[in-house]
């Protein structure tokens, strides 16, 4: 399919390389598994999947287009005119429409199990009705008389062949904008909210970072308490939590956010390694507001070197999760002096890539 649409012979090369050397692994409260070989497919999230995905897609509607064409697939008529309808695409669905026919049901079987064979993908089937034959599977389901209305209510529809056009009334200017959506959906179906002015403020603070966006999303979760921690999913009811929701290294204490990054023996003596790496004298705070606020922003520095110490509050969280899950999960044994050199390596790292001295 990829050479009927005229790519180069390397480029087809590279996509096969993509999608039969893939060897993905699964996340587990952030920490991944072993990886697994496959023999076909894409990870998820992976950005070239919806544009080969497109591809296929455009591959059945040409299929489509050609069976009209040589009369093996009987499409159906708008209103008695020459405007015929054989198939709709939107996005991952495909819906064929034509006159109930064994023939037409030949053709799709025929072209479903084509680009299956040739893709290795599959389209859910949506038989459609034909308003002119003597019986249709529509009418049986929800009434002849809702089928009347419909078929008079569509013979009334101007039917045009130019394209569709999208109009928003949100924005001022009518152009859609994905702020102007969030706010009017906020507005006008979400339940107000009551967060105070502090914690307002830290949160709008931490999409300011420049850490990775996953860490950024990690530690929203921890500011507003959604983390999956052992007292969150014992309150949850999650089986085999009820009676044991303690710290994976204080065992006489529950593990809660502000118990595993800021009050627990390995949090602590973490964070006091950290203050002396970067040559702050300061006692961490129990209260995670309080702690992200203390680690850069009441320092008179500049706007650079905060972000740098943002930068490594957010590193130094994000390690203390994983090496939790890696107790958990692996029953590795925990080294606070490889925590710590774990954390600067990586805090560096993310600091060279974002051009950020070091404070």
């Amino acid at each position: 399919m990829l050479r009927r649409f005229g790519f180069g012979s390397n480029w087809i090369r590279w996509m096969r390389a993509c999608v039969f050397a893939g060897s993905p692994s699964v996340l587990v409260n952030g920490s991944p598994t072993q990886e697994v070989n496959i023999k076909r497919g894409l990870e998820q999230g992976d950005p070239l999947a919806p544009f080969l995905f497109l591809l296929v897609a455009e591959g059945i509607g040409l299929l489509m287009h050609k069976a009209v064409y040589l009369h093996f697939f009987k499409p159906i008529c708008v209103n008695n005119s020459n405007v015929s309808i054989s198939h709709l695409q939107y996005a991952d669905d495909t819906i064929f429409i034509g006159e109930d026919c064994v023939e037409n049901l030949w053709c799709m079987k025929a072209i479903l199990r084509c680009v299956e064979e040739n893709c290795g993908h599959t389209k859910k089937l949506l038989v459609g009705w034909s308003a002119r034959g003597e019986e249709n599977c529509l009418g049986e389901m929800v009434g002849e008389d809702l089928v009347a209305q419909l078929e008079t209510f569509i013979s009334g529809a101007p039917i045009r062949l130019v394209d569709d056009s999208w109009s928003c009334t949100i924005g001022d200017d009518g152009q859609y904008a994905v702020k102007e959506g969030y706010s009017f959906l906020s507005e006008n179906f979400l339940p107000e909210l009551e967060v105070s002015a502090n914690l307002s403020r830290v949160l709008k603070n931490q999409w300011y970072s420049v850490v990775p966006s996953k860490v950024i999303v990690f530690s929203w979760q921890l500011i507003r308490q959604r983390l999956p921690a052992r007292d969150n999913l014992s309150r949850r009811g999650v089986p085999g939590l009820m009676k044991n929701s303690s710290c994976v290294w204080c065992p006489e204490e529950r593990e809660t956010e502000m118990h595993l990054f800021g009050s627990c023996r390995v949090a602590l003596e973490v964070w006091a390694e950290i203050y002396k790496w970067i040559g702050i004298q300061s006692v961490h705070s129990s209260d995670l507001c309080s702690s992200f606020e203390s680690f850069g922003f009441p320092f008179n520095i500049c706007k650079k070197r905060r972000k740098g110490l943002c930068l490594i509050w957010h590193t130094v969280i994000w390690s203390l999760w994983k090496a939790r899950n890696a107790c958990i999960f692996d029953g590795k044994e925990l080294s606070i002096h490889h925590l710590v050199e774990t954390n600067k390596h990586v805090s560096l790292k993310w600091l060279i890539a974002r051009g950020i001295p070091f404070v």
